[in-house]
């Protein structure tokens, strides 16, 4: 890690670190871009008729209402009546006591996941997409898509770098018919487990075939050792 190459910011920065700078500095000003905020004002206007039309939704809001003290809007992916803020549910690592349920989100999102980041030029596309883009959903909601395109975004650098982590794949290693050890899928690469030992230190190898096939002539080689 340290000869990586430090071509920004005058020999300080590596292209990583630059390129999660500006990417922050984009994704704040993403907050200011006008129609990002005008699905939030669809989304309670839609709210105030329905309750206004419906006896069923306006015993809804008057529940809410008596928890919140915040106006309503409607989810656009649940389509129930919302509350601007909710209590901080308790797997939050927020110290509030309330949190926002009312968010504009980008229908797709700003770096898809299947892909990965490609230029600044997408993502500025992406992130400043005009009104029809964005959602109003509620903070429930909002976890679960975010939950979904992390999986897809985390098995797909799993796949770029021909690499499994923890369970996602065990090979027994066998030496005549017995189980000698096993190699597991690690964060970097594949280790070996002795049988009945904890990981070696130093012993990741880029490939599983790699791996086998070292560990195996190393348990061959004790062997002849101790013949």
């Amino acid at each position: 890690m340290g000869d990586e190459e430090k071509p920004r910011c005058s020999g300080a920065w590596t292209e990583s670190r630059y390129q999660n700078f500006i990417i922050s500095a984009l994704r704040k000003a993403t907050g200011r871009w006008g129609p990002k905020n005008y699905c939030i004002k669809v989304a309670s206007d839609k709210a105030k008729k329905l309750i206004e039309s419906d006896l069923v939704k306006y015993k809804e809001y008057l529940t809410l209402k008596g928890k919140f003290k915040t106006g309503p809007f409607i989810c656009e992916h649940c389509n129930t009546i919302q509350m601007a803020s909710i209590p901080t549910p308790k797997d939050s690592s927020s110290k509030k006591k309330s949190i926002s349920n009312k968010l504009s989100d980008h229908i797709e999102p700003i770096v898809d996941p299947n892909v990965g980041f490609t230029t600044f030029d997408e993502w500025i596309k992406r992130g400043f997409p005009e009104k029809e883009s964005f959602q109003a959903l509620c903070h429930a909601c909002h976890q679960v898509k975010c939950k979904v395109e992390t999986k897809i975004r985390t098995d797909r650098q799993r796949e770029e770098k021909g690499v499994l982590k923890g369970d996602d794949y065990k090979l027994a290693v066998r030496i005549e018919g017995k189980i000698v050890g096993h190699i597991k899928g690690v964060d970097g690469g594949f280790a070996y487990f002795p049988k009945g030992k904890g990981m070696p230190r130093g012993y990741i190898f880029k490939t599983i075939k790699e791996c086998e096939n070292n560990f195996i002539e190393e348990k061959a080689k004790i062997k002849l050792k101790n013949k």
